[in-house]
């Protein structure tokens, strides 16, 4: 992804690793490699919140992480492809869809 040096230091600390300093990325720099890619048509998806705390509001989705053992696979097909499913059907920006559809209310009925 992005070395430490196209990231911003954050002058916080997370209460269980207070010795190591937090680095926000600024997807503006990554994305504007792509043509035509913005943050109003990215939706990022993360396991930290912490490192999104400067970006756009309603740009990205958290995930606990896990692995795929035991049959936690199941998640990305059962939570985040019907969430997608609804954000491309959506019609508009990211933003605008992920304010109205908090991520897991919209889920797969078995």
């Amino acid at each position: 992804m992005l070395d430490q040096e196209f990231c911003m230091q954050n002058l916080h600390f997370l209460l269980d690793k207070p010795d190591e300093p937090i680095f926000q990325r600024n997807p503006d720099d990554f994305l504007k490699t792509y043509p035509y890619t913005h943050v109003g048509n990215t939706l990022l998806i993360d396991n930290m919140p912490y490192k999104n705390m400067f970006n756009s509001p309603y740009s990205t989705i958290f995930l606990e992480s896990f692995n795929n053992h035991c049959g936690e696979d199941q998640r990305l097909i059962g939570f985040v492809l019907p969430y997608l499913e609804n954000l491309h059907s959506f019609g508009y920006g990211v933003p605008t869809f992920v304010e109205h559809n908090p991520f897991c209310r919209i889920r797969c009925i078995d």
